[in-house]
């Protein structure tokens, strides 16, 4: 089955030059030139992952974002000239999957989107249906569902990789590359700075004192490592 792309960007001529890339590369391709357009494109034929502009008339890329989280975990890929710190963390606060900055090489979003595809398939880590529980924190990795002292904690898509990936090796350091390898399927993904923003995002979510980490510690120049407030 044709794997589709949705690129949803107001610039006709960045998504027809997109577009002639991705057909001759095999992919099958849909587009949306705002927001509100792609919310639509996405209920109606459900892509199997979006290339999102963030500055668009209308609706813009963040909002649309956020509407598609709602109903949908389709990979999405952001794409944005601008480049700040800040404005990835929003990106990856939304639910994205990756950041871009504009611009770009061709051959670096293919990679992207690879990437993401690969480790949305059936490669996904074997453990993922393991229920994982340490006190009042329950998480089942199969679902995308957690709790916290009873109350749902809402994860994204890339956060459940990453905590399949650190309960899979559960009490061990994992280095950086590792993470980098069995959540974005390449050493050479997303920067350490994509990685950090994750696991803190996680930290917020699941630790009593976000600023005091104690179940996902990070190991200074070795890597990350999940461990359990509660034994047994």
């Amino acid at each position: 089955m044709e794997t589709t792309i949705l690129i949803v960007d107001d610039d006709i001529q960045f998504g027809e030059l997109l577009s002639s890339k991705l057909r001759s590369e095999g992919f099958g391709v849909l587009h949306a030139h705002d927001g509100a357009e792609g919310i639509e494109v996405v209920r109606e034929r459900r892509p199997d992952l979006v290339v999102l502009d963030a500055l668009m008339p209308r609706m813009d890329g963040w909002e649309a974002c956020r509407e598609i989280r709602k109903t949908s975990e389709v990979p999405i890929i952001f794409l944005s000239c601008i480049q700040e710190e800040k404005d990835k963390v929003r990106g990856l606060d939304l639910g994205a999957d990756d950041y871009i900055g504009k611009p770009f090489g061709s051959s670096e979003l293919l990679a992207r989107i690879r990437a993401v595809l690969r480790r949305e398939g059936p490669k996904s880590p074997r453990r993922e249906e393991k229920i994982y529980v340490d006190g009042e924190l329950v998480i089942d990795l199969a679902r995308r569902e957690a709790q916290l002292g009873g109350d749902p904690v809402t994860l994204t898509a890339t956060e459940t990789r990453i905590l399949a990936s650190l309960v899979r090796h559960e009490g061990e350091v994992v280095p950086q590359e590792r993470l980098l390898a069995e959540v974005w399927g390449q050493v050479d993904g997303p920067s350490g700075d994509t990685v950090r923003q994750h696991i803190h995002h996680l930290r917020q979510k699941l630790e009593p004192d976000p600023r005091r980490p104690r179940r996902i510690v990070t190991r200074r120049a070795e890597g990350y490592q999940l461990r359990r407030l509660r034994k047994g």
